[in-house]
């Protein structure tokens, strides 16, 4: 085959690998509640429902300059600095992982598949911060060493994330205190 033939061709497989259709999931919203004595006024959990929380669940594995590494770095809080910014990414990533084998330094516990957001509660919004308390749902895989059978069961976590305000936009700024519960109910998150 002539270099330019090749060349056309490989040209030719790279447009056509580029332009096909990735697959996005979508997700449901979860039930909402608020503990906070104004309403959501200022669309909070509306964002965080629609935008923030299947961001974080669509980018827990790298994969840097994907449509879901795009969507992720669109929802975080654009005022956070490189320290902050990858300890986020470190939380958003660790999300329903429980505990490290102090040898490997390998998971014990961890999330395979979806994360599903099953309850959302605002618990503080003021003009330019909110939090919320939600809490979701997934397969967990339990696996104490590379020679153990790994078991699978659902699990149920709870995390706070906290959210920022700028040019009128809610961002993700943090996220603290994830760990399991015995399940995820509407009113308990």
């Amino acid at each position: 085959m002539k270099p330019t033939r090749l060349f056309a061709s490989l040209l030719f497989v790279a447009m056509v690998a580029g332009c096909t259709a990735t697959n996005v999931r979508e997700t449901t919203p979860a039930a909402s509640t608020s503990t906070i004595p104004t309403p959501d006024t200022d669309g909070v959990v509306t964002r965080f429902t629609k935008d923030i929380w299947p961001a974080v669940e669509g980018y827990r594995a790298p994969g840097q300059g994907s449509p879901s590494y795009r969507r992720y770095v669109a929802i975080v809080d654009p005022q956070l600095d490189g320290t902050a910014w990858n300890a986020l990414f470190e939380d958003a990533r660790s999300l329903g992982t429980v505990g490290r084998n102090k040898e490997t330094d390998e998971a014990e516990s961890y999330p395979t598949g979806p994360l599903n957001l099953a309850a959302t509660s605002a618990t503080a919004l003021n003009a330019s911060t909110a939090t919320l308390v939600i809490c979701y749902t997934y397969t967990s895989v339990t696996q104490r060493t590379i020679n153990d059978p790994q078991i699978q069961a659902p699990a149920a976590s709870e995390a706070t994330f906290e959210l920022a305000q700028d040019r009128n936009v809610w961002y993700l700024h943090a996220i603290t205190n994830d760990h399991v519960v015995p399940s995820c109910q509407a009113d308990k998150a």
